[in-house]
């Protein structure tokens, strides 16, 4: 997360060397001196990359009705929303839009092809 980074920045505290982190320094943007270097989320649920957000364009790779339910869909096409003007994800214009979810496709590959496994803290 991107917070971690932030917190050391702004605690004049060195992140730790021991490891690789994923996170930016987005304290700028917490006092409005700044812009976010990231133009992209990700949102994870465990260890799988779930959803993507660009810009105002958000991608569902996998749908669950909620937490707890062990009822998921992973997406053929995945569901894309225009978070500007659908805030409430209710219209799938994924099928109008294949640039954005080729777009959005390639950030997942390039995020998946950087990531080094390490111990499940969620399992253990």
């Amino acid at each position: 997360m991107d917070l971690l980074p932030a917190f050391c920045s702004l605690a004049n505290v060195n992140l730790p060397n021991d490891r690789i982190f994923d996170g930016y320094d987005i304290s700028p943007v917490m006092f409005g001196t700044g812009t976010n270097p990231r133009d992209f989320v990700f949102y994870y649920r465990g260890t799988q990359v779930y959803a993507i957000r660009k810009g105002e364009y958000k991608a569902h790779f996998i749908t669950q009705p909620e937490y707890g339910s062990d009822t998921k869909t992973v997406q053929d096409l995945p569901e894309l929303y225009n978070l500007n003007i659908d805030p409430s994800e209710r219209f799938n214009i994924a099928e109008k839009h294949p640039e954005v979810i080729a777009e959005i496709k390639k950030i997942l590959e390039e995020h998946l092809s950087t990531l080094i496994p390490v111990e499940n803290q969620l399992e253990k």
